[in-house]
């Protein structure tokens, strides 16, 4: 038989009674651990001589022999005084014997030995003051009528009685059947094991072993900073110590947002350099005050703003009270992902302002939700400007933009007033006042590009332009294109359009391939002679347009026409009771033989097209 040296009384121990004097003539009983039954005890290593039980002490406090405990047994030990009454503290249970890894259980609960008495579905009562057991966090097993039970000890109240109240687990509950409760190993508030002493490993020959606490801290949650997305909680401190903690941090970690739906009434700064903000599933920002609900703002940074940060993944709610739903300023090279479902009514959803090579996919749309967050119609959906007329949002890419719904009196789905160089990609613009809003080259709108964009439902117009070269290529409309009198170089390429307007004054415009009229009864009207038409077609009356056709008279072969009209024309020609030898066009001083001998000829400014012919020839002008 094993015996180990027992870690109470074994050896050179000396008993000491409530007040501090030496215990003489004390007595030391040992029983089963959790029981009444006596265990017997030995006085050396060898385990063949037992100890008297109780074990009475000598005038020194101390047992007359060592104390050895049998191997794989845990033993309960209890301390009376030489009058038989139990001294204070006086009773361990649960004892192994020094080294003795027999007795080391293979569950993770301890046996609690005082009996509990059931209170309801969710408490017990036990005896005494339990403060160091029946801790806030730590997980109870129970023994009830249906069986074993499990729960979180969230509450306890010390006394003479220790109350407990448990968040059980699932449907579990107690009852009155109640007869056992169980504890778990760990203490929660200063464990035995935490993350810091577990160890992480990817399971590979190439993997090294790291603490499951280095593994945790590659991410940051939201949720580390008591930040709550249950739609109730007011994050706005929260919030902004979170600010706080990754702005001070030398290397910008991903901060994630759990889905949920997090309120707050002031917007911090998200505008830091190198940062990452990701929206982990369906997650709200929900603004309850009265300034911009999001704010990426770098204008406080060196080099003009902050680079390289990303935000993407989240839907803005804000009320009408609110101003616009983002504001995002001086944020460059950078990737913004953003829905708005609400905003002020006189703001943007989302407004940027010098923005120089970042990257947006943005979407200010009330369809998804079935109406705007607290009927909150903003003005403008996505408002592309800048502090002043040279800082610009610049150079820019807008994938897919959405917006749908604004306001119908004076609204548009995209404004661009201080933009340069934009480039947007698809998406759609429509049941607004006006799809696309671009001011004046003297605001600072110059050279921005519109590709494959779907306008439709506006009341207005679908186009409203009055900058500097601005290009919608496959652009479809449905309402109107509305070119302004101090548009200049306006230039559409392709596309379906029902009515297009060139006001006097706008200078040089171009219209490529475009198709008009898609609906019927629609119009080319225009305006200004400074106009560029090339190969453009009026749908419904399946005729090129819009041109005027007139008769011109031919001269004898070979015959020459110069085209001194200031402007793009084309030619018809045609020959009966004979045929055309040869056609040339000169352009520059330089003449080019063309293949074809009859059709329609495009001739720019100054350009002189030849014709030596045989018969009668027809030649007809058409212009604009």
């Amino acid at each position: 038989m094993s015996v180990f040296l027992s870690p109470i009384g074994g050896a050179g121990w000396q008993f000491f009674n409530d007040v501090g004097n030496v215990l003489a003539g004390g007595l030391l009983y040992t029983y089963l651990a959790g029981t009444t039954t006596p265990a017997a005890t030995y006085t050396t290593s060898s385990g063949s001589v037992a100890n008297s039980n109780p074990i009475v002490l000598n005038a020194e406090g101390r047992t007359p022999q060592e104390v050895w405990l049998t191997g794989g047994t845990q033993y309960k030990f209890i301390v009376h005084d030489a009058t038989d009454v139990t001294v204070t503290p006086g009773t361990w249970d649960n004892i192994s014997g020094i080294n003795d890894i027999g007795t080391s259980s293979s569950s993770e609960w301890q046996s609690f030995t005082n009996s509990p008495t059931y209170i309801s579905g969710t408490s017990f009562s036990v005896a005494g003051n339990q403060t160091a057991i029946l801790t806030v966090g730590r997980r109870i097993k129970a023994t009830v009528t249906a069986g074993t039970v499990y729960g979180t000890i969230v509450s306890s109240s010390f006394g003479t009685v220790t109350t407990v109240t448990l968040a059980m687990d699932g449907n579990e509950v107690l009852d009155s059947g109640l007869s056992a409760i169980f504890y778990s190993l760990l203490d929660p508030t200063n464990p035995s094991v935490n993350a810091v002493g577990v160890i992480y490993n990817q399971l590979s020959s190439h993997a090294i072993n790291r603490t499951v606490e280095q593994k945790l801290q590659e991410t940051l949650s939201v949720t580390d900073f008591g930040i709550v997305g249950d739609g109730a909680t007011d994050n706005t401190t929260a919030l902004a110590n979170l600010v706080t903690y990754v702005n001070g941090l030398t290397t910008k970690p991903t901060v994630h947002f759990p889905a949920g739906t997090y309120v707050y009434t002031v917007s911090p700064n998200f505008g830091i350099q190198n940062s990452h903000w990701q929206a982990d599933g369906e997650v709200y920002l929900q603004y309850t005050g009265t300034g911009n609900a999001v704010i990426l703002d770098g204008s406080a940074l060196p080099n003009l703003g902050c680079y390289d940060m990303s935000f993407k993944g989240f839907t803005i709610n804000a009320p009408t009270t609110a101003l616009n739903g983002a504001f995002i300023n001086y944020v460059h090279h950078s990737d913004i992902e953003l829905k708005c479902r609400g905003a002020g009514s006189t703001s943007a959803g989302i407004e940027t302002s010098f923005c120089v090579c970042t990257r947006f996919h943005l979407e200010v749309s009330p369809n998804a939700t079935n109406g705007w967050y607290l009927n909150a119609t903003p003005l403008y959906g996505v408002f592309v400007n800048g502090p002043t007329s040279v800082l610009q949002t610049s150079y820019s890419v807008f994938t897919d933009t959405i917006c749908e719904g604004l306001v119908t009196t004076n609204g548009a789905g995209i404004f661009l007033n201080a933009a340069l160089g934009n480039s947007f990609y698809g998406g759609t613009s429509e049941a607004s006042a006006t799809g696309i809003l671009t001011a004046t080259a003297a605001n600072g709108c110059v050279s921005n590009k519109f590709f494959g964009i779907d306008m439709e439902a506006n009341v207005t117009q679908d186009i409203y332009d009055q900058g500097f070269q601005n290009e919608y290529h496959s652009c479809d409309t449905n309402k109107l294109v509305n070119v302004i009198g101090n548009t200049n170089r306006f230039q559409m390429f392709g596309g379906q359009h029902q009515n297009i307007s060139v006001a006097s004054g706008a200078s040089a415009p171009g219209f490529f391939g475009v198709i008009y009229n898609r609906n019927g009864s629609g119009t080319f009207a225009i305006g200004d002679n400074s106009i560029r038409v090339r190969d453009c077609f009026d749908h419904t009356n399946n005729v090129p347009g819009p041109f005027t056709q007139t008769s011109v008279s031919a001269g004898a072969s070979p015959w020459a026409f110069t085209n001194t009209y200031g402007r793009d024309i084309e030619i018809a020609i045609s020959v009966s009771a004979g045929s055309v030898t040869q056609t040339e066009i000169t352009r520059g001083g330089v003449g080019t033989l063309l293949a074809s001998t009859v059709g329609l000829y495009p001739l720019s400014p100054q350009d002189v097209l030849t014709i030596t012919y045989t018969g009668t020839l027809a030649a007809y002008l058409w212009t604009k």
